[in-house]
């Protein structure tokens, strides 16, 4: 209140001199003009004014030059108010304010100290001491103590040091009467003046408290009114915050048709109403998507195809449909708890994963993977897979199509057309070898027919006949490659009979044995039971021959053979190495074995083709396996193949059995040819053999009529010409020989035909 009040003052005096300002200014009209508080108002230094006669006496002609002065040594612009002082204050109790006006006069207004002593007493606090200090130190006024003061110095005092040090408006110190008081200083402009008030300590200190408890039980009063209000916005702001965090929990977990019922235009309110807006959304959201889900279902559960959706980033299993569950032998629960990789060998698992990653949000179809089930199988599988979202994660929707079976049809036809092309070729180059070696043949009996000729007419000491000898050896050389040939291409006239297996190989041993080296072990394992079938006893020795000696090939380092016959009946179809169905049923079963180093995959189907041999040069023609091949299968057996590198082969010859005892095979009479006096028709396509044949029947004795076909034949035998025998060739142009023997017999001619080739 001190500082206010001294700031009131100086306000009050900064006013009186403004008022006197205007006044001074009021050119021509200073002596009529009224002057504030009846003050007198002077004009100094102009003779005239308005026909007036200015001021002159002393007093004011002192006042005037110090206005002059002050203005000029305060560097003030001419027309600024000025106020000075007499010397002494107690002669004269006034003091002059004025200013040099524009017509260098000076107008001057003379303000008695009773004016001031008026001024400090107006509206002060009780108690509280008002001084009005002029710029050199001097009491212009004070309510208290009267004229005691008027007009002395008080720079020297105690009071005047703490003016003249202290910075702050405010200040605590002793009085003029020695009390002490809290003063409040204010300058006051233009004049250098302060105003100076001071309350007594006591009285500020009891104000203060009186305030000070005031303003505490106001404040209180305040306080309580803001804590009730405070509660009551507290309460009412939490249970509204309850409200919403409520309807928050329950959208969070599915529930939408909960609302919040908060409203207002305040932030809560419109959050409120957003939020309702939002569950509306929501909810017609999650009807829509529950509508869509339960269509999804029905169609993912009720799919034939295996199905699953996983998670594109950690490959966790998030759905599968029971085609899955049925496919892979999982529970819902299992398969939820793999990871997609889990259906993967461990092979393919790092292929996967890079896999997944480089397809990104592509959709895919028709990709060849191999699947785990949970009893360890594979499956063979085509995915099609595409990206979706699966309550609210990347993941990717997969079916996995079934292709084993496909697989492995597709792999037995593949299987199937190779034996077929295999068994195609090996049917080709039979037809093809057979017909070389026919036409072969044909030319060595030639050879052979007028070799024996020649040899006939040459008596035993004629040096040529070692040369005949030698051309009829290098013939039967020629001739045994012919009959393999044949024997390939299952040409050859086979003498068919009921024969023991068992015996026939027991029979052999003399034969097989020297085939063998020493570092070699031979090993016969027959039955104690018979094993019959239809074959040819010669043929069959030649196939065990050959394979005994292509297994001593194997093991010319040393090594073991075994020789195997049993019994054996096939319950389901299987193809033998050419590719040809072996049917069901009971068969005989002959079986050479080495453990030899075995024979490479890559020409396990070319070892049965003429002419084919992994031997060095000089070491094998090539026609061992080739001959088995076909007398095997002229007597309508089947060849297994079984071979592994560094193990061995083991070669399984099936014949069908037949019931009944096996026939003792024909002994040959050894009679020689003595000739005779019948007629025989020789039928043979091939100008030369017919010759030959015609020239050897003859010398014996025979009446030879010849043909060149069957058709000729049939001509001949309808003729008068008496006919005892017919010797025919098999394959001719137009007409062969078997079909020749079938006409003879449709026709009932009592004539007997015999078979050469």
């Amino acid at each position: 209140m001190t500082s206010q009040q001294s700031l009131l003052l100086a306000e009050r005096f900064d006013g009186l001199l403004d008022k006197i300002e205007a006044v001074l200014w009021t050119v021509g009209e200073v002596d009529s003009a009224p002057s504030p508080l009846a003050m007198q108002v002077y004009t100094v230094g102009k003779e005239e004014l308005d026909g007036r006669q200015g001021d002159r006496s002393s007093t004011s002609q002192a006042a005037a030059a110090e206005i002059r002065k002050a203005s000029s040594a305060s560097k003030q612009k001419r027309g600024k108010l000025v106020v000075v002082e007499p010397a002494k204050l107690d002669l004269e109790p006034f003091v002059w304010a004025g200013l040099v006006r524009a017509d260098s006069a000076v107008g001057m207004v003379k303000i008695p100290l009773r004016v001031l002593d008026s001024i400090a007493r107006t509206g002060t606090l009780p108690d509280a001491g008002v001084t009005i200090i002029s710029a050199s130190g001097r009491v212009l006024a004070h309510n208290s103590g009267g004229a005691k003061w008027i007009g002395e110095n008080i720079s020297a005092t105690a009071l005047g040091s703490q003016l003249i040090s202290r910075q702050r408006p405010v200040f605590i110190g002793r009085g003029l009467e020695g009390l002490q008081k809290v003063f409040a200083v204010q300058p006051i402009q233009q004049t250098g003046w302060k105003v100076l008030v001071g309350s007594p300590m006591e009285k500020v200190v009891a104000q203060a408290r009186y305030g000070f408890l005031r303003a505490v039980a106001w404040g209180t009063l305040a306080l309580a009114l803001a804590l009730i209000t405070a509660l009551w916005q507290a309460q009412r702001l939490i249970n509204r915050l309850t409200q919403l965090s409520a309807k928050a929990s329950a959208y969070a977990r599915g529930e939408f048709s909960a609302r919040t019922n908060v409203s207002g235009n305040d932030e809560l309110g419109r959050l409120g109403e957003s939020m309702d807006r939002m569950a509306d959304a929501l909810q017609k959201r999650e009807l829509d998507l529950r509508s869509s889900e339960e269509r999804y279902r029905v169609l993912f559960d009720a799919n034939p195809v295996p199905m699953y959706v996983f998670d594109s980033v950690s490959f966790e299993m998030l759905d599968v449909n029971k085609a899955s569950l049925e496919k892979y032998g999982y529970t819902e629960e299992e398969f939820l708890g793999l990871s997609a990789d889990s259906l993967r060998p461990a092979s393919d698992i790092g292929e996967f994963r890079d896999y997944v990653s480089s397809i990104g949000d592509r959709t895919v179809r028709s990709i060849r993977r191999r699947h785990r089930a949970k009893d360890g199988r594979l499956i063979d599988v085509e995915i099609d897979s595409a990206p979706t979202e699966f309550r609210g994660r990347t993941a990717r929707l997969a079916a996995a199509y079934d292709v084993t079976a496909q697989l492995a049809a597709e792999q037995s036809l593949r299987t199937t057309e190779l034996q077929l092309r295999r068994s195609q070729k090996m049917e080709s180059m039979g037809q093809l070898t057979g017909g070389i070696a026919h036409d072969f043949n044909n030319v060595l009996t030639v050879i052979r027919s007028y070799a024996e000729l020649l040899q006939a007419t040459l008596s035993p000491d004629d040096d040529r006949l070692d040369d005949l000898k030698e051309i009829i050896k290098a013939q039967e050389r020629a001739a045994a490659l012919t009959r393999q040939l044949l024997a390939f291409s299952r040409q050859q006239l086979l003498q068919r009979q009921k024969i023991n297996l068992s015996l026939l190989v027991e029979e052999t041993r003399g034969l097989l044995t020297p085939l063998v080296s020493e570092r070699t072990e031979l090993n016969i394992v027959l039955p104690d039971a018979s094993v019959t079938i239809s074959a040819d006893q010669t043929q069959l020795i030649q196939v065990l021959i050959n394979l005994v000696a292509n297994a001593r090939d194997a093991t010319s380092d040393g090594g073991r053979i075994d020789l195997v016959v049993t019994s054996c009946r096939l319950t389901t179809e299987m193809l033998d190495s050419s590719g040809c169905p072996i049917p069901s049923a009971e068969y005989g079963e002959l079986s050479i074995s080495d453990n030899g180093p075995g024979i490479p995959p890559e020409i396990q189907g070319l070892i049965f083709e003429p002419f084919f041999t992994t031997k060095s040069v000089g070491k094998g023609t090539g026609m061992g396996l080739s001959t088995v091949y076909g007398i095997v299968k002229q007597l309508d057996g089947y060849i297994l193949l079984d071979s592994v590198i560094g193990k061995g082969t083991t070669f399984r010859l099936l014949f069908p059995c037949v019931s009944g005892e096996a026939e003792e095979r024909p002994s040959s009479s050894g009679n020689v040819l003595t000739g005779g006096t019948e007629s025989i028709l020789l039928v043979e396509d091939e100008r030369a053999v017919r010759a030959a044949a015609e020239r050897i029947l003859s010398a014996a004795g025979y009446v030879v009529v010849t043909a060149s076909d069957g058709i000729e034949a049939l001509a001949i035998a309808d003729s008068p010409y008496r006919i005892d025998l017919v010797l025919t060739d098999l394959v001719m142009p137009r007409m062969g020989g078997i079909e020749l023997a079938e006409n003879l017999a449709r026709k009932k001619m009592p004539v007997k035909t015999l078979f050469m080739t």
